[in-house]
């Protein structure tokens, strides 16, 4: 079963993915190669993604939960003070996480 550091990894490789494929985006946008609604399209389907991870999160021990959790805090803290992540990235994802959490919790009381 996945420990602390699988669930630390997921969570740090989790929101730098998510850094490195905005920016992706933005530079394809930028330059014409795509259309924004392509890139709103695909945070659409992000969402969507997101919240099926929060269901998914049953299955998770403990321990690869609170990597997870510690790991996204982490890397949402260290990324505020760069422009990539803005306020709805935050909050998306913190609230991904307490969410993992409540349903974890939840199921085992």
């Amino acid at each position: 079963m996945p420990k602390f550091p699988d669930g630390l990894e997921r969570g740090f490789g989790m929101i730098i993915e998510a850094v490195i494929v905005a920016a992706i985006f933005s530079a394809f946008i930028e330059s014409g190669l795509i259309p924004k609604w392509v890139f709103v399209a695909f945070n659409i389907v992000s969402i969507v993604a997101l919240v099926f991870l929060i269901d998914k999160s049953r299955y998770w021990s403990f321990g690869y939960l609170a990597g997870y959790v510690i790991g996204v805090v982490f890397s949402l803290s260290t990324l505020m003070s760069t422009e990539f992540l803005g306020i709805l990235d935050v909050i998306l994802y913190l609230g991904v996480a307490f969410g993992a959490v409540y349903l974890r919790v939840r199921i085992h009381t």
